[in-house]
């Protein structure tokens, strides 16, 4: 038996990380996070496939600072970041950062399971 890709879902808007996870769940184990600490230490404990990340978390740390910390790893998962900004310079901070993907809420469900799918399959 198989064991479903764990993807961490990082947003300090509990609304966001329970829409995503009820849209990913039926097919991946999902973790989430509120904070770039929590994020940081749940990558620590548990690998995570893939990460979905806010640009803009609460408090003293961004979506950016994660992603740097990540990229210190070892073997870094793979990054989603996830904005409700509309700057288009956001795009090439997010590639720049070592994002695979910008996605903009509100996006739909099934963008979100498409473009998850075709990183993790």
């Amino acid at each position: 038996m198989s064991t479903a890709s764990v993807i961490l879902v990082v947003d300090d808007n509990p609304l966001v990380r329970d829409v995503v996870a009820a849209t990913l769940e039926r097919k991946y184990e999902i973790r989430g996070a509120s904070t770039a600490e929590e994020a940081l230490a749940s990558c620590t404990r548990d690998t995570p496939s893939l990460v979905l990340l806010d640009v803009h978390l609460g408090g003293p740390h961004s979506g950016f600072d994660v992603c740097a910390g990540l990229r210190a790893q070892d073997s870094p998962p793979p990054v989603v970041f996830l904005t409700g900004d509309p700057s288009p310079e956001l795009d090439a901070r997010c590639a720049e950062a070592g994002g695979l993907a910008l996605l903009r809420k509100p996006f739909s469900p099934l963008e979100l399971m498409r473009r998850i799918d075709s990183l993790l399959e």
